[in-house]
């Protein structure tokens, strides 16, 4: 099971519990780990729900797994998304700003992934940093840092923060 992010950006999946979508996202971050070597793709999981993603917590490729209760880390790690799609940028704009282009000619610059499993509970307990949320989801595809996020119904999702995911999944 795969999503074409590289080619199509940011994926937004979408479905309520009894949807199967943790088992889609879960079978996602399967076939993405097992696809692309440590070197090639790093991970990193924001698991405000049922915490399932606490199982990739061992894998080469992840640099964490993050839970509600890990507040303070999550706040870092946005600040740190942030100042790595800067630096990527700058680094990427003698390439003509390509991601692709800039891989093909150096080494060192893999991709990121950035899961979000329960946007709902994201919204709600870090409402501070749902600007950054929009600039992370916005500007990041561009420089190689790849946004999967999990929401009840694609009408739960703020408009805004939608507006910028070009792969919608809807499950019913």
């Amino acid at each position: 099971l795969t999503l074409p992010l590289t080619r199509e950006g940011n994926a937004l999946i979408c479905g309520g519990v009894d949807a199967g979508v943790e088992q889609i996202l879960r079978a996602l971050l399967f076939s993405a780990l097992s696809q692309h070597s440590a070197q090639t793709l790093h991970a990193y999981l924001l698991d405000l729900g049922s915490q399932s993603l606490l199982a990739f917590a061992g894998a080469p490729h992840v640099g964490d797994v993050m839970t509600l209760e890990d507040g303070e880390k999550v706040e870092r790690f946005f600040g740190v998304m942030q100042g790595l799609m800067a630096e990527r940028r700058a680094r990427f704009a003698a390439h003509g700003g390509s991601f692709a282009r800039s891989c093909e000619k150096s080494e060192g610059c893999p991709a990121i992934l950035v899961v979000i499993n329960g946007l709902a509970a994201f919204s709600d307990a870090f409402p501070d940093l749902e600007e950054e949320l929009i600039g992370l989801v916005r500007g990041s595809a561009q420089v190689g840092i790849f946004i999967v996020a999990v929401g009840e119904t694609p009408g739960s999702v703020r408009m805004r923060l939608k507006s910028y995911f070009r792969q919608i999944v809807a499950c019913n």
